[in-house]
């Protein structure tokens, strides 16, 4: 009987530590990404000179509120990079484009 106390003890034990315990860490938000972003002509190429924003990185939210395409035109007038672009001129796709602006 002692051997059958000790166990259920054992297992009351176990069952009310983890009454305490978080079974599922809570979610991380995404990290923001930041990008350095570049016009694209009409026929793809992105030319030498043509960083936006100064230079400085920016994501993705704030690319798309300042757009330099018109809205209603072709979304693909701009694309981000994680790393600078070094050689230009490039037709290279990007890491990401932003979204089109609405009328």
């Amino acid at each position: 009987m002692k051997k059958n106390i000790l166990g259920i003890l054992a297992v009351a034990v176990a069952i009310a530590t983890s009454a305490f315990v978080n079974a599922k860490p809570a979610a991380h938000p995404k990290a923001t990404v930041n990008y350095h972003w570049y016009l694209v002509n009409a026929s793809g190429q992105i030319v030498s000179g043509s960083q936006q924003f100064g230079g400085t990185a920016r994501d993705v939210s704030y690319a798309e509120n300042n757009l330099p395409c018109q809205a209603g035109s072709d979304a693909d007038c701009i694309r981000g990079f994680v790393q600078p672009i070094t050689s230009f001129p490039t037709s290279a796709t990007g890491d990401t484009a932003p979204l089109q602006k609405a009328n």
